[in-house]
């Protein structure tokens, strides 16, 4: 569980500073060295075998198929494991729930050690979701707070992520800039948070 009344130690507020950059797609294509810390650069791509197309090819179906897209995300999910318990080491959650704790409570009633995995989840679902249990294993948040972050998640996921590439085809055609569409879906996004959380607290009450 992380201690919020702990001291933060300086080098913890830089290894937070430089693990928000990683994961917030700032750099992904940049043209500077600073592309090399975009976690997205960094996990890579597959090579092609035929027609452009990697190992998971083109018509798969049932378990076969779904087991290699399992395999697909698994170099993901380990790489960003591998960061998050190098970055634990430098006091990075503490810091998190420190910066995050008086946007997050008032505005969806978490807490602050959430905010990374907030972060995280604009460009990653998996990682985003692997955060999230992980901080629940951890005793970080507990079930009802858990139900809430993942009702803000699901809403939307990797949203940055997917308005730069699946929503880019849109904005050709829809008269808003990419700021707007990024405000109105995070508004909706709290929204959806708030509303299990008022379904939580009736739930409490009633029982």
């Amino acid at each position: 569980m992380v201690d919020e009344k702990a001291e933060i130690k300086w080098y913890s507020w830089v290894a937070l500073a430089i693990l928000i950059l990683m994961v917030s797609g700032l750099f992904k294509n940049s043209e500077s060295p600073l592309r090399a810390i975009d976690f997205t650069n960094l996990t890579g791509a597959f090579g092609g075998i035929a027609d452009e197309k990697n190992f998971l090819g083109s018509g798969g179906t049932g378990a076969r198929d779904g087991f290699l897209q399992a395999l697909n995300i698994a170099p993901v999910v380990i790489l960003f494991c591998g960061i998050m318990d190098v970055c634990q080491e430098f006091g990075v959650m503490a810091a998190s729930s420190k910066l995050f704790r008086f946007v997050l409570k008032p505005l969806m009633g978490i807490p602050g050690s959430a905010g990374l995995a907030l972060v995280v989840s604009f460009t990653s679902v998996d990682v985003g979701a692997v955060m999230t249990h992980e901080l629940l294993d951890n005793g970080a948040i507990n079930e009802d707070e858990t139900a809430i972050f993942v009702a803000y998640q699901n809403a939307g996921s990797a949203l940055i992520a997917n308005l730069m590439t699946t929503g880019a085809a849109l904005m050709t055609v829809i008269p808003y800039s990419f700021g707007f569409m990024f405000m109105i879906c995070m508004i909706c996004k709290i929204i959806g948070a708030n509303i299990t959380r008022a379904l939580v607290a009736m739930s409490r009450k009633r029982g």
